[in-house]
């Protein structure tokens, strides 16, 4: 017999690789009502620790971690850009990003679904810990070389 937590897990993982396919196909329609031009470039080498200490991953409790850590920050992240946004008078040239990270679908899958399974997990809560710091230090940095 198949566990229900274990479906509700696929049904999770599942929704979270079609949504980051979703948001594949986003970031050139983005790009374009935006006058931007896609430019390839080198990874740098904070992308490529991130990715790194991504790999380094024991498992797949390890992985649900990091995954609920990134999405989290993105929702908190766009959640408050949103606040701001909200407060100008003028609409925003980011609305369709604003909205990616701040619907009511993303919102449940971070704050409700994911959240629930990272709180399933039987590991220690230090390694879970430094996991989720991990992955917010990576974003940082991520974030603080594209502004640079």
């Amino acid at each position: 017999m198949v566990d229900s937590e274990d479906v509700k897990l696929l049904n999770l993982i599942s929704f979270a690789v079609s949504n980051g396919l979703r948001e594949v196909d986003m970031f050139p329609n983005t790009l374009t009502s935006l006058n931007l031009q896609f430019t390839e470039v080198e990874a740098s080498e904070t992308c490529y620790a991130y990715i790194r200490y991504l790999y380094s991953l024991r498992d797949n409790d390890e992985a649900l971690v990091a995954l609920w850590a990134l999405e989290k920050i993105y929702l908190d992240g766009w959640s408050y850009a949103k606040s701001k946004d909200a407060a100008t008078s003028s609409p925003s040239p980011y609305t369709e990003l604003l909205d990616n990270w701040t619907c009511p679908s993303f919102v449940n899958f971070v704050d409700s679904d994911l959240k629930y399974q990272v709180e399933r997990l039987k590991g220690g809560t230090d390694k879970l810990n430094d996991i989720f710091s991990q992955i917010c230090q990576h974003e940082i940095s991520f974030f603080q070389q594209c502004l640079q």
